[in-house]
């Protein structure tokens, strides 16, 4: 496990990605959400800023914070429309849907936006797997 102080983490978003990635491997949430939090909030937009925004909603997702997670993912879907990450940002955003729809057979608004999402997928990326 691998602790930084804010203060004394690097300073370049390559390295800062690269430690966020780990720390999100080994499940030290707090930790890679700083981490995601200063590579999208320190630095202006460059080539991380897509990919800690992609994990930091994938992040609150795997926490189960679905609220913050569709914050993060549509703020994503919405402004990084030619990342490499894009049609996993869609997935995960449906995904994120689905689990907020609180029963299917009582509200499905929130089942027919994930729907709507999977279908925007398959339209947009037809080989996508």
């Amino acid at each position: 496990m691998i602790i930084f102080l804010l203060f004394d983490l690097p300073s370049d978003p390559k390295t800062l990605y690269e430690i966020a990635l780990n720390e999100l491997k080994n499940k030290n949430y707090k930790q890679a959400e700083k981490i995601l939090k200063r590579i999208i909030y320190s630095f202006s937009p460059n080539e991380w800023t897509d990919k800690a925004q992609f994990y930091l909603a994938l992040l609150y997702y795997e926490i189960k914070n679905y609220e913050l997670a569709k914050i993060e993912a549509e703020f994503f879907v919405n402004n990084f429309k030619y990342s490499e990450f894009y049609p996993n940002g869609l997935i995960l955003l449906a995904k994120i849907y689905y689990k907020l729809s609180p029963n299917p057979h009582k509200d499905i608004s929130e089942l027919n936006k994930a729907i709507e999402i999977l279908n925007r997928v398959k339209s947009l990326y037809p080989n996508y797997n």
